[in-house]
């Protein structure tokens, strides 16, 4: 079995885009699990949490991910997302080992399917919402490009292919896995280095509910009361 060599870069660029998405939404669930204590991108001096009453100047992760279109069928968008990103990679690795055309047609659907949610996601952002979070928009760009490269791999299958030899297909099985290798292992480890950031960055940062909540809120500590004598404000 064989696969067209005139797509084989295209799937090698399928599933970096895959796994890219995934790293994305891996960040973003990390930075939720902190309470974005350090902003959406996780290196930002200031904390974003959610406030459902706050303008949309101060947009950002938290009122998109902890609002109430932040789920689906009761779980989060963010992990939706890493399975979608998930699948993509299987689908393709499968595709590579099997040469099995539907395989390839299912990537192809699951990455429409992923598209027409992206776009519902950012029309709910600046639509609904009002407010912005960069990592999704990230992860919504990486969909569109998976599809996008989706729809150019269907073009040059569909191309007429002159008599299979050596240089115009690819070899399946178990060693067509091997181009992937250094992508899945750079994959882990910056998989494995952003989790230890995260767990560092919540670590030097605990900032308390009680320390953000502004006056008067539930949880925010009350004003320290003035000694005998003096003045409030003094």
């Amino acid at each position: 079995m064989v696969l067209p060599a005139q797509t084989a870069l295209l799937r090698l660029l399928i599933v970096a885009a895959a796994l890219c998405g995934a790293l994305v939404v891996t960040h973003l669930k990390l930075q939720e699990n902190v309470g974005f204590a350090n902003g959406c991108s996780g290196i930002a001096a200031t904390a974003v949490t959610y406030d459902p009453a706050a303008p949309a100047e101060t947009s950002g992760c938290a009122e998109v991910t902890q609002g109430p279109y932040s789920t689906i069928l009761g779980v989060s968008n963010i992990m939706w997302g890493f399975v979608f990103y998930a699948l993509i990679v299987g689908l393709r690795l499968a595709y590579s080992v099997t040469a099995s055309d539907r395989l390839r047609v299912a990537s192809f659907a699951a990455s429409a399917v992923g598209v027409a949610f992206a776009a519902y996601f950012v029309y709910v952002m600046f639509g609904v919402i009002g407010h912005v979070c960069a990592l999704c928009l990230t992860s919504h760009a990486f969909t569109l490009l998976l599809f996008v490269m989706h729809l150019v791999e269907a073009r040059r299958v569909r191309e007429p292919a002159a008599a299979p030899t050596r240089a115009t297909t690819s070899r399946t099985g178990m060693s067509a896995l091997r181009p992937y290798a250094p992508v899945l292992g750079l994959f882990v480890l910056l998989a494995v280095a952003d989790i230890a950031w995260a767990g560092r960055s919540g670590a030097a940062t605990p900032a308390t509910t009680a320390e953000r909540a502004p006056a008067g809120a539930p949880g925010a500590r009350p004003p320290a009361a003035c000694p005998p004598g003096a003045r409030p404000g003094a």
